[in-house]
């Protein structure tokens, strides 16, 4: 059986490319939880520090005659806002999955892959290139897309929903076999 796959990338995708990304390195899947529930945390109280220190900042203004206090408060209101944006940058999930597509330089390019038995190919704006199944190193499934990575950093994205020809259903043991490593369902 042949597959056929074309495709634009959207936005669910690439940010689909970032959680694959983080799960497929499994030395660091368990820290990566904790450093971003602890830094969305981390986010969200300096967040209610600024909150907090801003109000003081406008009562401090209000009653001061020369603002001194006021100043003081208003710049710590500023550093917090800074530092919670620092630990939602760094570690919260829903801003790192922006900024990966943000940063997608291909928008709008249409990707096709071919499948068969021997080898699969990638075309985009022209250039062909013809892979063979063991540069894949791992295959990646959630419920949208399967993210093929040919180096730690790398990954084809297949959309389920942009299969031309063949199924995703089959593909999953298509791929599994021909490539002769497992499908790891993420999410």
């Amino acid at each position: 059986m042949n597959y056929f796959v074309e495709t634009v990338y959207q936005a669910e995708d690439i940010k689909g490319f970032y959680d694959a990304f983080f799960y497929s390195r499994r030395a660091v899947r368990t820290f990566t939880k904790i450093s971003r529930v602890l830094g969305v945390f981390l986010a969200g109280l300096c967040f209610l520090l600024a909150i907090l220190m801003g109000s003081s900042a406008v009562s401090a203004f209000a009653q001061d005659g020369d603002g001194e206090v006021g100043g003081i408060l208003a710049g710590a209101t500023l550093f917090f806002l800074g530092m919670g944006w620092f630990f939602l940058q760094s570690r919260g999930g829903p801003v790192g999955r922006a900024r990966a597509w943000k940063s997608y330089q291909h928008k709008g390019e249409t990707l096709r892959y071919r499948f068969d038995v021997y080898h699969f190919t990638q075309e985009s704006k022209g250039v062909r290139s013809e892979l063979d199944y063991f540069v894949l190193q791992s295959i990646y499934e959630d419920r949208d897309r399967y993210y093929l990575f040919d180096s730690p950093r790398t990954a084809h994205i297949l959309p389920k929903r942009d299969f031309q020809q063949g199924t995703p259903e089959a593909f999953r043991e298509f791929i599994s076999h021909t490539a002769g490593k497992p499908v790891i369902k993420i999410r």
